[in-house]
Formats: C-alpha cells, structure tokens, sequence
C-alpha cells in the first residue's frame, strides 16, 4: 500500500474506524480519541487474562487524528481511501498487529504473499482442508467413509508452481504441493466426496478443500488454475525425454575434471552464499579440506557451513576449529552449538544417503550429527533407503553397484547463484591432472612419473597445520581396493593407506577421476526444484522429520529475471536441460529422463562418442530379467550403421580397471570384485548380447576400427620402491560430436539409469557458441563446452598438456585414433605389464595362470634401474582395458553368496522354476522354505550347508544377482 502514517503535514484527523459511521462523516472534535488495538476491541487497551498467556506490553497504536481547524479542503471524498491506506500501513509496520492471524484474515495476506523469489501472490484465505489423500503406502487412514478423515482450518496459499496451507495460529507450513504434469482440480460432491468441495491433485497427493458455497468453491478452483496455468505452465507438462523442466537456454555452465579445481570453485562459491544453501550427497565427509594442501582449517568444510550458518564474517579468523588454532583435531567432542537466532545466517538443508551397514560403511548418522551440532541453522535429513527389490517389475540390474539411493553430490545456493554437481565432497575424491600416489616425505620418495614429492613432517599427518605440505590428511589418503575406509568418526586417523603392510611395503593411494558441472540461473532453479521435491517428500513420509525443527522448502518463482550475482570464472553459454532418475518411493513420481536422453544423444550422434563411467552393465539380456537397458544396444545400433554407410565413426569407453570394491585381486578380488567384471565383461565381450561378439558377427576384426575401450593407470616411488595403481574412474560423462554433453551422477546400468532404484540427477549441455575445428578431415563447427571439455580429458588421460591442438583437434581421423589412442593405449599397458605384472592383464585367462602370475617377482623389484629405463616410455595415462582377463573362469559368485553383496536390483529366484534353477546354478539338493518361501541349497560344489537360506536381508525373498 502506499503511503504512511504521518505523510501529511497538519492537524490530526479523527480516526475513521474509532466509531460506527465515521468512514462516511467526519464531524469536529476536541480530543484526540485512541484506536483501539488488535485483536481486543474497544476503545481502550485491554490487559490479557491468564488463560490469554502472558502480558502483552501496551502498544503505541496509530491513530489518523482530526479536531476543530481541519482543513476545509480535505473532504471526505478525497482523504478517506488515503487515511484508511496511511492507517492500515502504520499498522503493518508493528510486528504485534502485523503478524497476528486476524490482520492476515482481514487483508488476505501472509507473510509469504509479497516475497519476490516466490512470484507473484495468488488467492490465499481460511479454508477447511480434509486429512488424508496421500498416494503413499501408510499415509492414509483405512477406508473411504467419512469418518476416517479430519477437517482443519487452514490457511491457504497459492503461488504460481506450487500451493501450500499453513497453520493460521501459527504460521507454520503445514504442507507443500507441487504443481506437475498430474495437477488437476475437480469441483462438486462426486469427486470431493463432500458438498462444496475442491479437489486439487498432483502425483504424490489428492488434496480436498471445503467451501461455503459452490460459488466459492468455484472460485477457488479457477484462481488456482489461473495462476497455474498464466506463469507455471513449465509444470504442468512434460518436456523434451519425459523430462520434469525445458531446456534453459543461455545458461552459463562451466566444466571441471578432477576434484582439485572443483573443490577450490566451490570453497569460492560458498562464501558468496547469502540466503540458502542446498546439498545433496551419496557420502559427504564434513572435515574434508577444500583447498590443498591445508595450511589453516579456513577451508575445512564444516567450519565454511558454520561459519556460514552464524552468519559471520568470513576471512582471517575462519581458522577455527571449534575450540581455536590450527589443529587438526576433531572438534572436541560433537556439543550443540549455541542457539543463536536462525535468521541471521544462511539457512543450509542436507540430504544424506543412509546406507545398509552391512554393504557400505559411510556411516552417514555421523555425518548427520556432525553438520546438525554445528548450528541450528544445518538440517541435515538422511533419505529414505529403497523398496525390496521385490518391488521392482520385473526386477532390475545385476548387483552389486555400490551407489546408494541418492543423487550425488549436487550443491545449490539461492536464486541468483550457480548450482553444482558430480563430484561428492568426500575422503578420496580431491585429486590433479597427475594422479599422485603418495604425499608422504623423504629423500628416497618421489611423486608420480619420478617428480619430486612435497615434503611434509612424518608418516603422520602433522598436528600444527601451518607447516603442513600434505595433501590428503587422515582418511583421505587411501586405497578403496586395498583397504575400504572405516571408523569415519575418527577423520584423522589414518585409513590403511600411510600403514605399512605385513609385507613391509606402503601402498599407494588410489588416484581418483570425477568429472563435474556448475550452472546458473534457471537451470539452477530446476536443480533446487528437484531438491526442494526430495525434502519436502522426505519430510512427509518420514515421522521423525515432521516436526518444526525440518521445515518445508519453497521453490523459487521460475520466471525470476534477477541478474546473477555470482558467476563461476570460465562459464561459457550453452543450452542446458536438467534430468534425473527418480520413482515413487524416493520423490512420489516416476521419471527416467537420463536413461532417453542416453539413448537419444548416442542414436542421434554423427561422429564419435566419449563416454567415461564407473559402471558399464547395459545391453538387454535375451530373457529380459538380468539387464533391462539398452544404451549399449543403441552404441551397436549405431555403430553398425556407420559401417554399413561406410562412414567413420568411433566410440571411445573409458572405465576403471577394477571395480571399486575391497578385495586382494592377486587372490581373485573376491566375490563383489568379480561379479561386477562379470557382468562388464558381459557387457564388453563376453556371450551373444555383448558388445564385441554382435560387432564381429557383423563386421570381422573391423569392430576394433569403430570402439575401443580404456582404462587409466599411473605410476611412482615410495621410499625408492616403485608403485603403479590404477587410476579409479568415477566419472559420469558422455560427449558426443562435440556438441552435446551429458554431465551428472548416473551410472550406465539399470539401478542409474531405469529410475526404479537409484535415484540420479544430470544435465545435457548443448553448446550454442561455436568455434572453427575439424572433424573427419573436414572443417566442421564445434560447441565451445563440449570441445573444451574433450580436449582437456584427451590432453589428460594421453598426457600431452602442452600438445598442439592440431595433433588432439580431429578425434575421428585414422591417425588420432589408431596411431595416437589406440598405440598408446596398448604401449603404456605394455611397459606396466613389463615392469609390474600389473592386473588384470590379458595375460592371465584362468585362477591357475593367476597363481602362477603373481608369484614371479616383477621387473620393479628385481631390478629397478631397468624398470626406470622402460618406465620413461609411459605417456600419460592411458591403458587397454584387459578384455581377455579371467576369460576361462565363471566370475558370477555362487548364488548362496549373493544376497549379502549389495542392496541393489537383481533377479529374484523365488519366481523360478526348480528346474530352471538347477540347470542355470547347478545341482545340488534345493529346498524351499516352508514359511517365506526361500529357496536353499547344498550344492555339489559346496556353496552352503543343507538349509541355508539363500535371502541375506530382512523383508527379501530369494537371492538377488
């Protein structure tokens, strides 16, 4: 309203709401008479009883004056809308009246109606709302009838993509409906149940509303759809591969490779935070350190959220630890931190994986009450674990993929700041371009490729961090595949990785390759949604997250125009559409845009493909049970198009050596190691569905012309003894054409990609700034992001940093892929295979052949000078991936093993014929049981005991592969 008390000069006015008629005359007086304050009435301040709570100092209320001399011509008909405006205004200004439910009654506002970044406001008012009507198992009362439901008064509120109700006493949000592509509103007594009723649904929920008359209640129904369908008609459809938001266009986004330049960018970013601060994470460490190597705690994570959280000055004096200094040291130990008022910092909400303990050990409730007892600010919610997978129809991926139900790490802060993604914050992931093994000092210790490594002061990590050149303190050093991490509520202590062995050597660390993402503007909006969507679904199922110490999030207005505050150094312009994999029992709704976005960019490719991921189990199986995608069936498709119009096309695949699981390979790996490489190699190589073997039944030996497949391996000294480890790749990338690029946390198999287990999160870049390239020895327009992007991993993974463009700039020419990738691949794997026996190798196609493998002393113990001559001849870091390994050997675990691996998808044996499961796992005597049903076996080859069940977790039938 405009206006104010007290805006025109002269003698007061009389109060035009003091006494009945006084709106329509305005007579003299002599005195000044009181307005009376809300809510009691009257003339005069009334004091509250005890059954009214305690007393209410007296208020100053405003009053619009009047007396004899009042100018004559100010007349009733041209003051009274400006005094009731100057009156209700100075009102509006004291909190007591302001914020009291019967003003927000009387004017039809709330404290959210006139917030900017909400949009516009809409229809609010009291309404009667019914309990029940959510589409969750458990959330509603048995029945149909009227009895089971409750009526409530609410007050609601509609926005232009969402509506909620609150609490009118209160104001505390009650609940938050998201608009989407199943909103609709049904008026009247057959759909509502009830007379006068509305009925406004979504995918999660069915939402009845009671009216006083029909004329209200269609009313109500045509506001809401209205303002919905005017300015929030982005949700209420869907997009481009079924996706829930558009493609953004002109979205600054910005690309990084490894976790050294991410966590720095986003260390930067945080501090710019200033409203709200959003993660989600598969495993985040709170003590990580963002910059390296750590000379203060000024860049530790969880002092950045606190000192965000309070609302302090960041700068000089962050290096805090809870307690003052440099130390290393934990806090001491996990107190709550004062209360201090949550306004006056930046509100931070984390979404956390709760893991099965029996599979993982991120012991996700430390890295709860660790962020939660830095201040009040934090809410830390750990997500929901998936179904049984009993669940699933039919039943998705093979097993044994260790991520969670969770979007990986995705950070986003307020409207006007980038969104980020792909990377978790956790022990492990910080890593450079070199891949070092070690940080440890000495003399005789060199870095990777025979550099000197900084020096530091000890094995340990040093307790006063100023003198400090580590650059992986505690658990963050450390070999996933020698040795899984443990005891995380201990950060600094060490994991294994700085211990010497039983056989006297220190192990390397295990280098770490991430890929990740920042965007801004709307597509950053549309991160924030997708959060904002798994909190508050968190929030509604889970009864611990009900009260007011978890509130509801409220997305952002998707037409906010604002500049943007903060751009990350580097962005460049492109089209950008956010996509996910998410299903009913993690957000409510089922959506699988990853997996058509997948399988359109690969169909739609015309030169090459990059692809770089931790899991590679796709191609549909003949049966339709074991595997359900068909990304690597599109990769066949659309090679075998290529060579049949003659045209080059090439497929490059770059994949971890091993998987990430611990186990002594030289041993086998162990049952989660080798079924993971069986169903890769089946994927790869191995049976009639795979890759290879459909290429070669097609084309020869020519298929090695089109795909090739990679892994990546580095080297270095420790205490003058040689090392080589694999490099670990996490990544979650495809490039295609240098033009489009898929970003984000899936992985390419069916738990990732089919959104009925995992849920994930990505985003397709597709470049609308073009710069001049080659492409098949022709001039060709290349996307600015997506060539940048390919050239930095090519110069990485190749080991040519200083490298002409020109030698890098055509990936499809016969000289870059066979006399550049493919002849580097192959020597590199030869020299490693030379100097460290290194596995897996082709070399060895059976468990006899691996025994006898590894029990030959290798060329780096046995004479290090020349294994220092022959490793000068490594560039970069790339290797052949080993497609005959194991060859000869079933590497699919016995089924009495299986249940325990994972919690992830598989195939459910319960279902399957006796006849069926002795000829596929063998014979043996097979029993089922006579309560749950579980089939139990003693087999021939000795996997159990008579009786055992082959179902390893509570409420899961059969054994899961």
């Amino acid at each position: 309203m405009p206006g104010g008390a007290g805006e025109r000069a002269g003698p007061p006015l009389p109060n035009p709401l003091s006494r009945p008629g006084l709106l329509h005359r305005v007579p003299p007086q002599e005195h000044r008479w009181t307005c009376p304050p809300l809510p009691h009435g009257g003339e005069g301040s009334r004091r509250p009883s005890s059954k009214q709570g305690p007393c209410v100092p007296a208020t100053k209320v405003p009053w619009l004056g009047g007396g004899i001399g009042a100018p004559a011509w100010l007349t009733p008909a041209c003051c009274l809308q400006k005094l009731l405006e100057s009156y209700l205004n100075a009102l509006l200004e004291m909190s007591l009246y302001r914020d009291h439910h019967a003003m927000a009654e009387f004017l039809d506002v709330s404290r959210l109606s006139f917030i900017p970044d909400l949009g516009p406001k809409g229809l609010e008012g009291l309404i009667l709302k019914r309990s029940g009507g959510h589409r969750i198992q458990g959330l509603n009362c048995a029945g149909r009838h009227q009895i089971c439901y409750r009526w409530s008064k609410r007050w609601l509120v509609v926005k232009e993509s969402f509506l909620l109700y609150l609490r009118p006493e209160t104001g505390a949000i009650s609940f938050v409906l998201l608009f989407d592509p199943s909103f609709s509103i049904q008026v009247g007594r057959k759909p509502t149940e009830t007379k006068y009723g509305v009925r406004v649904e979504n995918t999660c929920r069915s939402l009845v509303l009671k009216c006083s008359s029909y004329r209200q209640a269609r009313w109500w129904a045509q506001e809401i759809t209205d303002l919905a369908e005017a300015r929030g008609q982005d949700c209420l459809r869907l997009h481009r591969f079924d996706g829930f938001v558009p493609a953004r266009e002109e979205t600054p986004t910005r690309w990084f490779v490894n976790g050294a330049s991410y966590f720095a960018a986003v260390a930067e970013a945080l501090l710019q935070a200033k409203e709200e601060i959003y993660i989600t994470d598969w495993w985040l460490s709170p003590e990580i350190y963002l910059k390296r190597p750590a000379q203060s705690d000024e860049w530790r994570l969880d002092l950045i959220l606190k000192h965000k959280a309070v609302g302090a000055a960041l700068g000089g004096g962050l290096g805090l630890c809870q307690g003052g200094g440099t130390s290393r040291a934990p806090p001491q130990p996990l107190t709550p931190a004062p209360r201090l008022p949550q306004e006056e910092g930046v509100r931070i909400s984390v979404l956390l994986f709760k893991e099965v303990g029996l599979a993982l050990g991120l012991n996700s409730d430390y890295s709860k009450r660790a962020l939660m007892l830095l201040h009040p600010n934090i809410k830390a919610v750990l997500l929901l674990p998936p179904p049984p997978r009993s669940c699933d129809t039919p039943t998705t991926s093979p097993p044994l993929s260790s991520s969670g139900p969770t979007t990986r790490n995705w950070w986003w802060w307020t409207s006007r700041w980038p969104s980020w993604g792909g990377l978790d914050l956790a022990y492990g992931r910080w890593d450079t371009h070199e891949y070092r093994l070690t940080d440890l000092d000495g003399e005789e210790c060199l870095g990777p490729k025979g550099k000197a490594a900084p020096a530091a002061g000890g094995d340990e990590a040093p307790t006063d961090l100023a003198s400090n050149q580590r650059l992986w303190l505690g658990k963050d050093y450390s070999n996933l595949i020698a040795k899984d991490w443990v005891q995380l509520d201990r950060p600094f202590e060490a994991v294994g990785g700085r211990q010497i062995s039983s056989t006297g050597a220190r192990p390397p660390r295990m280098p770490w390759r991430d890929v990740g993402v920042a965007v801004h503007g709307a597509a950053a909006r549309d991160v924030a949604r997708h959060f904002i969507q798994r909190w508050n679904f968190t929030k509604t199922v889970k009864p611990k997250y009900k009260g007011s110490g978890f509130p509801y999030l409220l997305p952002k207005s998707p037409r906010l125009t604002r500049p943007l505050q903060f751009v990350v150094p580097g962005a460049q312009t492109a089209r950008v559409q956010v996509l996910r994999s998410v299903d009913r029992w993690s957000a409510g709704l089922h959506e699988c845009s990853i997996y058509k976005a997948y399988l359109s960019v690969i169909r739609e490719s015309q030169h090459y493909l990059y692809i770089e991921n931790q899991f590679f189990i796709t191609c549909a199986s003949a049966d339709g049970r074991s595997v359900l995608n068909t990304v690597g069936d599109a990769i066949v498709e659309r090679i075998l198009l290529a060579h049949s119009e003659k045209r080059l096309f090439r497929v490059y695949v770059l994949l971890p050596l091993l998987p990430g699981f611990e186990g002594d390979i030289t041993q086998g790996g162990g049952n989660s190691i080798q079924a993971i490489l069986h169903f890769t190699y089946q994927t790869l190589c191995r049976g009639e569905r795979s890759i290879v073997h459909r290429l070669r039944a097609a084309m020869g030996e020519d298929w090695k012309s089109y795909i090739s497949f990679c892994g990546l391996r580095t080297h270095g000294e420790l205490r003058g003894r040689l090392l080589s480890e694999l490099v670990y790749v996490h990544s979650k990338l495809l490039i295609a054409d240098d033009w489009r690029v898929i970003i984000g946390s899936a992985n390419i198999n069916d738990r990732s990609l089919l959104g009925k287990r995992d849920s994930e999160l990505a985003v397709l870049v597709e470049d609308s700034e073009f710069v001049p390239s080659v492409m098949a020895g022709q001039e060709f327009r290349a996307g600015r992001f997506a060539r940048s992007l390919r050239l930095d991993c090519f110069r990485c993974v190749l080991g040519a940093p200083s490298a002409p463009e020109a030698d890098l700039e055509d990936p499809v020419s016969d000289r870059f892929f066979h006399e550049v990738w493919q002849a580097r691949a192959a020597s590199n794997a030869s020299v490693y295979d030379q100097v460290f026996r290194c596995l897996p190798t082709d070399a060895v196609q059976t468990h006899r052949a691996l025994r006898e493998y590894v029990s030959v002393e290798n060329l780096a113990s046995a004479s290090p000078t020349v294994a220092r001559d022959h490793l000068q001849n490594v560039e970069g870091h790339l290797v052949r991936f080993p497609l005959a390994f194991l060859a000869e050997e079933s590497l699919l675990p016995p089924p009495a093993q299986q249940g325990g691996h994972d919690p992830g998808g598989g195939v459910d044996l319960t279902t399957r014929p006796l006849e069926e499961l002795r000829a596929e796992w063998g014979g043996g005597d097979w029993h089922r049981g006579a309560t749950r049903g579980d089939w139990s076996v003693q087999s021939a080859a000795g996997w159990g005991r008579p009786g055992l069940p082959l179902a390893r977790l509570p409420q899961q039938r059969g054994v899961w592969v």
